[in-house]
């Protein structure tokens, strides 16, 4: 060629544009606020924070994990994944392993699923929380 200036201003045009178009399809992280009721105490706010969205494989998977291998399976299967994160103001919170988002005639039905371990504390105390097994 006899443009070496031209090709080279081509060659990183092209580089750039292939290491960019990743972060241009990347989506903004959704941010909620909002306050939390809780049945042994006082509302609190809470931050949701969606990454992103879990897609229908991720559920056909999760309830097939469910069906062939219990709870622990799909315990095992929900921590392989990260798609937000839910916390009380002021705390660093807890990851939300599985989202969904379901259009309604009013809005969106959002759902989340968690693979989280109980404390001490709520194992000893027994609030609601201690009713469902994780």
């Amino acid at each position: 060629m006899k443009f070496p200036r031209l090709r080279q201003s081509l060659a990183s045009t092209l580089l750039a544009g292939l290491l960019l178009a990743p972060l241009a399809r990347a989506q903004k992280p959704e941010v909620f606020h909002a306050l939390a009721a809780s049945p042994d105490g006082p509302t609190q706010p809470v931050t949701l924070t969606i990454r992103s969205y879990s897609t229908r494989q991720q559920a056909e998977a999760l309830a097939q994990a469910l069906r062939s291998g219990g709870q622990e399976a799909m315990v095992r299967l929900l921590e392989k994944w990260d798609a937000g994160r839910i916390a009380r103001s002021g705390n660093i919170g807890e990851e939300i392993n599985f989202i969904r988002s379901q259009p309604t005639p009013t809005g969106r039905r959002v759902t989340m699923v968690l693979a989280r371990n109980i404390t001490f504390y709520e194992a000893g105390h027994e609030p609601a929380s201690h009713r469902f097994p994780a």
